[in-house]
C-alpha cells in the first residue's frame, strides 16, 4: 500500500483540498467531484465511504441527509474528521480500518471509494482485496462508485507522482496504474460488474483519452475468484486475448 504524507497529516490533506487556495481549474474539479458524490450517495438511504480522510466528501453527504459511515486507515485523519463533523453539527459514524480487510458486519446501498484511493493499492493482490471488501459491504442491488485517474502515456504498473501544495511544499507518492481492461478484470475477479463508466465528473462518455475512469459497479451474480492464484491464472490467460 502506498505511503503518502497527505494521508497521515490532516493539515496537509486539508490544505491540498481547500477551496480557498485552489486555482480556478482545481476549484471547478473540487466542486464537480463533491457534487457528483453527493448526488450518487443521495440515490440510496445509506452510504459507506472507504478512505474518507478528514471528511471532505463525508460531511457534505451527511449534510444532504444521507446516513453515512466513513472508514479510514489513519486514526489522526479520523480525529480531524470528527472535529469537523462536530463543528458542522452532523452525525457521522467514523471507523478506523484497512480498506483491504475491514468488516463492519453490515451492508450499504452505496459504497464510495473516491479520489484515487484505490490506486494506493500498489500490488495487484491488494487491489483485488480492496474491491472484495467493498463488495462484501454492498447490499443486493447496491452500487459501488469510485474514480481513478487514467494515464495514457504507457508508464506503469506503478507511477511516481508529485503534488505541489499551495504553500509550495512538494509531496511525492506512488500510485498504481490501472487500464480500462485491467479494471474490468479486477472487478470481475471480485464478483462485481461494471455498469457505467464516465470520463469525468460531468458524466461525459468515457473514451480512451478521458482523464478519469469514474465508475459504477454492482454485484455480478457470479462467484468471485476463490483465491488469488485463480486470479493470476485468469490474468495469464487474458494476456493472450486482444486488448479491450
Amino acid at each position: 500500500m502506498s505511503e503518502c504524507p497527505l494521508y497521515v497529516s490532516p493539515e496537509l490533506y486539508d490544505e491540498l483540498f481547500s477551496p480557498a487556495t485552489a486555482d480556478a481549474a482545481r476549484l471547478e474539479r473540487l466542486r464537480a467531484s463533491e457534487a457528483f458524490y453527493v448526488a450518487e450517495a443521495r440515490r440510496g438511504k445509506n452510504a459507506l465511504e472507504i478512505g474518507c480522510g478528514t471528511g471532505r466528501l463525508t460531511i457534505p453527504i451527511a449534510k444532504a441527509g444521507v446516513a453515512i459511515t466513513g472508514v479510514d486507515l489513519s486514526a489522526v485523519m479520523l480525529g480531524k474528521a470528527r472535529e469537523k463533523a462536530a463543528a458542522d453539527e452532523v452525525l457521522i459514524e467514523l471507523v478506523e480500518g484497512d480498506m483491504r480487510d475491514f468488516d463492519l458486519g453490515r451492508r450499504f446501498e452505496t459504497v464510495l471509494i473516491p479520489g484515487n484511493s484505490l490506486l494506493h493499492m500498489l500490488e495487484e493482490r491488494d487491489v483485488e482485496r480492496a474491491l472484495d471488501a467493498a463488495r462484501r459491504h454492498l447490499a443486493p442491488g447496491g452500487r459501488l462508485i469510485f474514480d481513478i485517474t487514467l494515464w495514457n502515456d504507457g508508464e506503469g504498473p506503478v507511477r511516481h507522482c508529485t503534488t505541489t501544495l499551495p504553500g509550495g511544499r512538494l509531496i511525492e507518492y506512488d500510485l498504481r496504474v490501472i487500464s480500462p481492461g485491467e479494471l474490468e478484470r479486477y472487478l470481475e475477479a471480485a464478483g462485481l460488474r461494471l455498469d457505467v463508466r464516465y470520463g469525468d465528473f460531468g458524466r461525459q462518455p468515457f473514451t480512451p483519452s478521458s482523464p478519469r475512469q469514474l465508475c459504477s459497479a454492482g454485484h455480478s451474480g457470479r462467484a468471485k475468484a476463490t483465491s488469488y492464484t485463480h486470479l493470476d491464472v485468469y490474468k495469464r490467460q487474458a494476456r493472450h486475448l486482444p486488448s479491450p
